[in-house]
């Protein structure tokens, strides 16, 4: 067991190298155990049941194909519901009750945080597919590893996009935890070396539904482009409620944006709106549409950046061990 997993964090360390490829697991007798710490309940929970049927998808083919190192890979998933206590507690029940070995989590980037500290405490890598604050990879990451862009990348990225779009006047309207105030933060130092205006940065609370006096704001200060971060409730409240009170800045930004709820939800409001997303299912290579035909066919519907991200950490995770064995 101790050389497996020795072994593991050798190949996640090498997969940085190697050009970021990060994997991690470790054995039993028989099989690989894969704990998920996800929300797959509550307001954030359509995301997370995404992300299991896409890793579902991983393992069966991965297992159909003979395994790992002649072992079969088993996912264990536990529910957090975003909330970082939660999360914190899922992660250690993984470890400690049904002794897995590495944890695939925690989703939001303020439960990544969390669970972090159990992970280095008990040795057990870690890898995210979804969290994007750049904080979990500057401090200790001995190990946490990452298969997810962060939003300091993206605002390197897009930004030039951005302006070359004719945005002139942001503002940010976020959400309260790490991964909002980090949107916030990125985007806006790298707008502000490019010209563009920073007209506020509102932040709002998990708890709250109604986001129109944030948004009124936003229109007396003649903001042409609100950045933003939210969850499936408040990108569809962002969307909805602009239109009400008559606000006709560009939505773009981090979030569920391209998600079947939001779009369910939003309605009509939700036409127009720019997601800052990894993965779209009209990517026209074999190995999607292989996927997507696959996924749409159990799920009746296409699947999101939170499927994708399932589905490729944990062929991330195998291809570790595989280098590693």
């Amino acid at each position: 067991m101790k050389r497996v997993k020795r072994l593991i964090v050798l190949s996640l360390s090498l997969g940085l190298v190697l050009g970021g490829v990060l994997g991690g697991g470790a054995a039993t007798a028989e099989t690989i155990k894969i704990g998920l710490v996800q929300p797959l309940t509550g307001p954030v929970s359509f995301g997370g049941n995404t992300l299991l049927n896409g890793a579902r998808i991983a393992v069966e083919a991965i297992n159909a194909a003979g395994g790992v190192i002649g072992m079969k890979l088993e996912l264990v998933p536990e529910d957090g519901q975003c909330v970082p206590p939660k999360m914190a507690n899922a992660a250690e029940k993984l470890i400690v009750r049904d002794k897995v070995n590495v944890i695939f989590g925690a989703y939001c980037s303020s439960s990544s945080a969390v669970v972090k500290p159990v992970t280095a405490k008990y040795r057990v890598p870690q890898i995210t597919g979804v969290s994007t604050s750049a904080k979990l990879t500057r401090e200790s990451t001995d190990w946490f590893f990452r298969a997810q862009g962060t939003s300091a990348l993206y605002s390197v990225a897009l930004t030039p996009l951005l302006v070359e779009m004719g945005v002139k006047k942001a503002a940010f309207v976020v959400i309260n935890d790490d991964w909002g105030r980090g949107v916030a933060s990125e985007f806006g130092r790298e707008l502000r070396a490019r010209g563009v205006k920073i007209v506020d940065t509102l932040i709002y609370d998990r708890k709250d539904k109604d986001l129109s006096t944030f948004l009124t704001k936003v229109r007396s200060l003649g903001a042409d482009t609100i950045l933003t971060s939210c969850y499936t409730p408040h990108c569809i409240a962002i969307a909805k409620q602009s239109k009400e009170v008559g606000l006709k800045a560009q939505i773009m930004g981090e979030g569920a944006w391209t998600t079947a709820p939001f779009y369910r939800g939003a309605g009509a409001a939700g036409e127009g709106v720019i997601g800052f997303v990894e993965y779209v299912h009209t990517i026209d290579t074999a190995m999607n549409r292989a996927f997507v035909k696959l996924y749409k066919s159990r799920h009746k519907e296409n699947p999101t950046k939170y499927s994708a991200a399932g589905n490729t950490v944990v062929n991330i995770i195998a291809q570790a061990i595989k280098r590693a064995g």
